[in-house]
């Protein structure tokens, strides 16, 4: 999640997350829980998690 937050808010990086930190976009924390989503959407298929699309999504979503 890290690692794609860095990238999709270097490339579409314009609103400001928080004024803290000056360098945080929106931008970057969508793409990085977009990217956290995939990974786990994958591995929870890869490991035959019932409704896999939809449980991988939402650990995704929550565990970073």
């Amino acid at each position: 999640a890290d690692v794609a937050a860095y990238f999709t808010g270097k490339a579409y990086g314009r609103t400001q997350l928080i004024k803290v930190s000056p360098k945080k976009t929106w931008e970057g924390f969508i793409g990085g829980c977009a990217a956290a989503m995939a990974v786990s959407t994958l591995g929870a298929s890869l490991m035959g998690w019932p409704l896999a699309p939809l449980t991988g999504a939402f650990y995704g979503l929550i565990a970073p």
